[in-house]
């Protein structure tokens, strides 16, 4: 499976490459700053591009099967990066035929913004960030793709423990926290799991 990942460079895009190489995949690691991904794999080809540039975001679709996205906000990002860039992706992959899209949001969007303190607390800090992913959400849901939207609570860089709570309505604590690296895992396993195509899983411990 020739798998695409958007946002290859940032904390969570290096491991999601490195999971989807671990299960067998070929890779193509779409990157503003190629030297930022400092490893190499002879399964993985890195590609340079902007995502919010539709030409380069169609000559790196056009030879995926699946495609990730992981983008975020950087320092030297637009506030809107993801919307952006994501709906660039699904325009890209309509028009080529690509189906499978797997996209990383954060809990607190849709109908999580309504369930509990921790997405209350949420909207009142981080607001711009958390509308560019509604954004990005809605137009993930409103396209024909085969898609999956993970909700990420708080991502931490702790290790990679396999055993984590992920659907629909998990429930979470008052400050509730992901590892980078089993988000990572997830993801990479919806690559070849169809178990929540056109549905919104949750992340969390």
């Amino acid at each position: 499976m020739r798998v695409l990942v958007f946002g290859a460079s940032g904390k969570t895009g290096r491991l999601v490459v490195k999971e989807s190489l671990d299960g067998g995949h070929q890779l193509l690691a779409f990157v503003r700053n190629p030297s930022k991904l400092d490893f190499s794999h002879p399964q993985l080809t890195v590609v340079q591009g902007d995502v919010r540039s539709a030409a380069d975001v169609d000559l790196a679709v056009q030879h995926a099967d699946v495609v990730v996205s992981v983008l975020g906000p950087t320092p030297d990002s637009s506030r809107n990066i993801c919307s952006v860039g994501v709906a660039n992706i699904v325009d890209s992959m309509s028009k080529h035929g690509v189906k499978r899209l797997i996209c990383l949001s954060d809990y607190g969007n849709g109908e999580t913004r309504t369930r509990g303190l921790y997405a209350r607390v949420l909207w009142l800090i981080i607001r711009a960030h958390l509308e560019d992913k509604e954004k990005m959400e809605e137009t993930v849901k409103s396209s024909n793709l085969a898609w999956t939207i993970v909700r990420a609570t708080i991502l931490t860089d702790g290790v990679k423990t396999g055993s984590y709570k992920v659907g629909p309505e998990i429930k979470i604590g008052l400050v509730p926290k992901i590892s980078r690296h089993d988000v990572a895992d997830f993801i990479a396993r919806q690559v070849t799991d169809d178990s929540f195509i056109r549905s919104s899983p949750s992340i969390s411990y």
